[in-house]
């Protein structure tokens, strides 16, 4: 399940609350952050970081964010203010 935490940030849990991704609006596109027992091996505390040009990229890598565009239009302009 995706959940919206404001209008540039939206984050998935797995079901064991042991990985976790958010996606960030960043300046001209967007960045997932990943946390799971890979990144906390090889990088410790830090996330890994992966960014793109738009959310339709977001959606063929990330099967956890798919719709995620369909949910980001319905509740902002994607210029991050509420329509």
């Amino acid at each position: 399940m995706i959940e919206q935490v404001d209008n540039n940030t939206f984050k998935t849990v797995s079901r064991n609350g042991l990985s976790t991704m958010t996606l960030i609006r960043s300046g001209d596109g967007w960045e997932v952050w990943t946390r799971n027992a890979s990144t906390r091996a090889y990088l410790g505390n830090m996330p890994s970081v992966k960014r793109f040009n738009s959310l339709e990229d977001v959606e063929k890598r990330y099967r956890s964010f798919a719709r995620i565009t369909a949910l980001v239009s319905d509740h902002t302009n994607l210029t991050g203010r509420p329509q």
